[in-house]
């Protein structure tokens, strides 16, 4: 089989690989001193884009970094690295230090976003064919991220999609906006339209895929990066986590279990639901496989994640998983604090419906058998402590293999970060960050 091209049409980037949320420049020491985080992604770290672009793929990247955040249009000087230094031959970008940028201040560069970013893509696409070369492509778009400013075009288009001569008067304002005033448009209209201009530039690149005769050799991959905003934090985000508790920055199933959806004509099975469980750190051992990308031994063996390519080709061996999904969030969160938890998980691969969630110190530990109650809401720690006992165990001794965290302010104390008045006059007084 002749190396596939790829797609990621996905948020999450591709440190082997975790989210890495970097902001450098001005700013550059505020890493260090929130949560005891790298300043940035050390270019000699093996990534997704730099083992492909080792095995010979046209490697782009286009739409969010968030590995270096500088002034628009704005290189700094001994800031973060340009894409270059990852393996990206062609990039776009914006919260990164790149000669080539996205006008992030421009008000309606969210409304102009997805297409800007497949129209890259298309043209990044087209340079491979023309090379002769597979591709591979992260594609991340900045909808439904704040802010949102759907075109009035935009709204129309939802609107005639249901068939709504006047989608606006269905759901008026006013919505307070950070850049237009007397934008009356409701939170939904402006989530929904946004999302549903989004859809149509994937559609769009698909239909240049098929057009191109490109699709049955191209693996397109669909996810997010994390569960929907608190609309308490920016108004227009309205997006549901269904019945899991948490949200964005939440290590509950609601901030970080997330549907994936792949799109391969002839490998991967069309309107199937696959019970596989995958998190973005497996991508890289994935791609490699599929694409046929060596990793070298000392890059496999410093590996957290996990092959899954058979969970895309089933042509391939099923291997078990032999390191569990564990997750470090070192702030705080934000919104109702039944959503903000510990800082630490790990899933349970000895008895896969336990996922534990606790702070180093102890100071919170809770236990849940996630296979029968999806919201995370019944504390099995005190009933199950040899469970505890073991997991925590594990999940300590992997922390300990990470950057050392002196500095992390983040209390991750939940709703017992509140202070109950004494009387009905005191006021409710708050001691988190």
């Amino acid at each position: 089989m002749q190396p596939i091209p790829c797609i990621l049409a996905h948020r999450s980037p591709s440190d082997r690989d975790v989210r890495i949320h970097l902001v450098i420049g001005p700013n550059r020491e505020s890493n260090e001193q929130k949560c005891s985080c790298a300043s940035e992604l050390n270019t000699s770290v093996p990534t997704v884009t730099s083992v492909l672009a080792r095995a010979g793929y046209h490697v782009g990247h286009f739409g969010k970094w968030h590995n270096g955040d500088v002034p628009n249009g704005t290189v700094a000087p001994g800031g973060s690295p340009p894409l270059s230094a990852y393996g990206i031959a062609n990039s776009r970008c914006y919260a990164c230090n790149n000669p080539v940028m996205y006008v992030f201040s421009d008000p309606w560069f969210p409304s102009n976003s997805s297409r800007l970013i497949v129209d890259d893509a298309i043209a990044h696409m087209t340079s491979a064919v023309a090379q002769a070369k597979p591709f591979y492509l992260n594609l991340w778009f900045h909808i439904s991220h704040a802010p949102l400013l759907p075109t009035a075009a935009q709204l129309q288009a939802l609107g005639n999609h249901h068939g709504v001569k006047d989608p606006v008067t269905l759901c008026a304002g006013p919505n307070p906006h950070p850049h237009i005033i007397g934008y009356t448009t409701c939170s939904q209209l402006v989530y929904r339209a946004s999302q549903f201009e989004a859809d149509a530039q994937i559609g769009r690149l698909l239909d240049h895929l098929d057009a191109t005769n490109l699709s049955s050799n191209t693996l397109v991959i669909f996810s997010g990066d994390n569960g929907p905003e608190d609309p308490h934090i920016y108004i227009n985000s309205v997006g549901d986590p269904g019945p899991f508790r948490g949200r964005k920055r939440s290590l509950y199933d609601g901030g970080v279990r997330m549907v994936l959806l792949a799109r391969w004509p002839g490998r991967v099975p069309a309107g199937q639901v696959s019970p596989a469980t995958m998190m973005s750190a497996d991508w890289l051992p994935t791609a490699a496989a599929l694409a046929k990308a060596d990793l070298k031994p000392h890059e496999k063996n410093a590996l957290m994640g996990h092959d899954m390519s058979w969970a895309f080709d089933p042509a391939r061996p099923r291997t078990p998983r032999t390191t569990p999904l564990m997750w470090d969030y070192r702030a705080d969160g934000y919104g109702y604090c039944y959503h903000q938890a510990p800082r630490l998980a790990i899933r349970d691969l000895e008895q896969p419906g336990f996922k534990l969630l606790m702070n180093p110190d102890f100071s919170r530990v809770e236990l849940f058998n996630v296979s029968e109650s999806r919201f995370e809401a019944n504390n099995l720690a005190h009933r199950y402590p040899e469970v505890v006992q073991r997991l925590s165990k594990q999940l300590l001794a992997w922390v300990n293999t990470t950057a050392p965290s002196p500095t992390v302010r983040a209390t991750h104390k939940g709703c017992g970060a509140y202070k109950f008045p004494t009387s009905p006059a005191a006021p409710v007084e708050e001691d988190w960050v």
